[in-house]
């Protein structure tokens, strides 16, 4: 089922949106809470929490792009989880590390001192990623936003981890340039 037609029966309130949602997209929301939370229970529950929020929330909202909109569901309910439980213990480099290579190029450094800053921060780097390689971009995401490991992107682009290393690091750098150009502090 496409994904327009599945936005289509969470607007008619249609419970059948539910089990095409979890037939679509199951698996790889499973997988992004996992990475962040690497407990099988704690990921099911997460999963099972996002079609939750999702059907509370469309309508009235109505996304162009539905995974688009239950990853980030799915990333901020296994990261709020993770904070709630004190779990920063059980976290392992394939999350906390994935933070710290970014934090290098956008952290807090007081120049985001607003919500209207951090909005225009996000798209732009938004506008960077559609600006690079499809590749470049699918890496960036994966690692950043679904807190893959690096073995588990070179094993998805079929390259060595060393590449994926530099690539992601190559990007970071072309971020940190593309930031700074247009007037952000990092």
């Amino acid at each position: 089922m496409l994904e327009r037609d599945i936005i289509k029966l969470y607007f008619e309130r249609n419970q059948e949106a539910i089990a095409e949602t979890l037939k679509k997209y199951k698996s790889y929301l499973y997988t992004i809470a996992h990475n962040i939370l690497k407990n099988d229970e704690d990921s099911e529950e997460c999963v099972n929490d996002t079609l939750l929020k999702a059907w509370d929330s469309i309508p009235p909202n109505n996304p162009n792009s539905l995974i688009s909109y239950l990853s980030r569901i799915t990333r901020n309910g296994a990261l709020s989880k993770l904070k709630k439980e004190g779990a920063q213990k059980r976290a392992d480099n394939n999350f906390t590390l994935p933070l710290f290579e970014l934090s290098e190029i956008v952290s807090d450094k007081g120049s985001l001192e607003s919500e209207v800053e951090a909005k225009m921060l996000s798209k732009e780097i938004s506008n960077f990623l559609y600006s690079i390689l499809p590749r470049n971009r699918a890496m960036f995401v994966l690692r950043y936003f679904c807190c893959y490991s690096l073995e588990d992107i070179a094993e998805k682009f079929g390259v060595s981890q060393n590449s994926v290393a530099v690539s992601l690091s190559r990007i970071r750098l072309k971020l940190k340039e593309h930031l700074t150009e247009r007037g952000f502090e990092v």
